[in-house]
């Protein structure tokens, strides 16, 4: 008789993988970023709508697989990103997108505060966190860029 404690929760683990996608790249963040971007181009609603769920169907995910992981594993770990990519899309013009792709990885990888204090809380908010703050920020980031040269701001801010 298979004791749930010792059980491996596989379910989990392939849905903190994104069904294995985190250990099949060399370059596993920026995949599932891409899928995560890919997702919410052809299915724009859950972008708004799905934010919320999907961060806290990935905490519990990953609060599940994380444990019985090995720290080899846990490198695999990629669901994460579909909450920063979507936290990143939430209200931008689809102009932006394609430099929201960009932007959200630099900042990802980069991790500059606040990101990079996000992510030493413990578990799954912070590994969830740390993307959801990325997005933030690349959303603000981006907002700031398309106001500052697409937008006049530059010229409003020189007086001309």
């Amino acid at each position: 008789m298979n004791d749930h404690r010792t059980t491996r929760p596989q379910t989990a683990i392939a849905i903190a993988t994104l069904f294995g996608i985190g250990r099949r790249s060399s370059m596993p963040g920026t995949l599932a970023a891409g899928i995560g971007f890919l997702a919410a181009l052809l299915f724009p609603f859950p972008v708004l709508y799905g934010l919320l769920p999907l961060v806290v169907v990935t905490v519990v995910v990953l609060a599940r697989a994380v444990p019985s992981m090995t720290e080899e594993e846990r490198k695999a770990i990629v669901a994460d990103r579909m909450t920063g990519v979507w936290t990143t899309l939430v209200m931008l013009p689809a102009s932006l997108v394609l430099p929201a792709f960009f932007l959200y990885r630099i900042v990802d990888i980069i991790r500059p505060f606040p990101v990079s204090a996000v992510q030493r809380l413990p578990g799954a908010a912070g590994m969830v966190g740390d993307d959801i703050v990325s997005g933030i920020l690349t959303n603000l980031l981006l907002r700031f860029f398309h106001w500052l040269f697409l937008a006049h701001g530059l010229r409003a801010i020189l007086g001309g």
